[in-house]
């Protein structure tokens, strides 16, 4: 996967391998990550980056909106954020390296990146439902999401893997519990598939918040969890799977790992000039059982 033409890598190799001792001292990384959403995705991955790049004797600062073409950003020497197109291009034009921490973006392969390995995340949480002896599965998800594809392809495979089928599928659009007349259509639309149901059913959830949903769900129909249903998300924040009773085993997919990872890949492009074409993916850090 190619990031930038060879002459702009030539150009940024000169500019900033041989005096990378100097910018240690006397430059900045800018962590252009928006920590006001407190998810893991955003909060971990930023303080992961940030302590790597402590450790590693970097300055670092926050700016959520970090533009390198701006006069007063003559000192940094480097970005690690949730890269859009407008931001990759800025980045390019100014000649500053940048790490991109986010899948679901155009910009993912246009720059180097590091991001979770989701889709070995819904391999582990295949084996972990048909450990607990369902033969029955289902999937729900939101549309139009590379994370989410990525596991639910995971997901798929390992129970094809073993002779396992998933018969119960549900993706729906983002954003459908944020206005009222959403809200209402998604509630149908989730009690009616959990009627489909043959229980009991392992149920494979890419969001912590949708499995929350979901078990509100499933105890107003009557329908037990984990007795007639077992419940296994992503992300793990603790606020939404353990505030609440059953609690929701989830997938540890390394947030803070990847912001550690990002910083060191930063730090390797800017010591030898060369930028990493293929993304990282930083495996989970395992599974985190609980009551569901």
């Amino acid at each position: 996967m190619k990031v930038v033409s060879t002459p702009r890598a030539a150009t940024i190799g000169c500019r900033f391998a041989t005096h990378e001792l100097a910018m240690q001292n006397k430059k900045r990384i800018a962590l252009s990550i928006d920590i006001s959403c407190p998810l893991r995705h955003h909060i971990d991955v930023y303080n992961g980056a940030h302590a790597k790049l402590s450790e590693s004797k970097w300055n670092s600062f926050h700016d959520p909106y970090f533009n390198p073409l701006k006069p007063s950003a003559p000192d940094v020497v480097g970005i690690i954020g949730r890269a859009n197109r407008r931001q990759v291009r800025r980045a390019q034009r100014a000649g500053v390296p940048l790490v991109n921490v986010m899948h679901n973006t155009p910009a993912f392969g246009t720059v180097p990146s590091v991001i979770p390995d989701y889709a070995e995340a819904g391999r582990l949480a295949a084996r972990h439902l048909i450990s607990r002896g369902f033969r029955q599965f289902g999937l729900l998800g939101y549309q139009r999401d590379r994370s989410q594809t990525d596991m639910n392809e995971g997901f798929l495979t390992a129970l094809h893997e073993e002779g396992q089928q998933c018969r119960h599928k549900l993706h729906i659009p983002w954003g459908s519990d944020e206005h009222a007349d959403s809200w209402h259509l998604f509630q149908q639309n989730v009690r009616r598939w959990i009627g489909t149901w043959d229980r009991p059913i392992g149920v494979f959830v890419n969001r912590d918040v949708l499995a929350m949903y979901l078990i509100n769900f499933c105890k107003e129909e009557g329908i037990s969890v984990p007795g007639d249903a077992g419940v296994v998300c992503t992300e793990s924040c603790p606020y939404m799977c353990t505030s609440r009773t059953p609690t929701i085993s989830s997938i540890d997919v390394a947030f803070t790992q990847v912001g550690e990872e990002a910083a060191q890949l930063l730090g390797r492009m800017l010591s030898s000039g060369r930028l990493r074409k293929r993304p990282i993916l930083v495996r989970p850090a395992g599974w985190v059982p609980r009551q569901a």
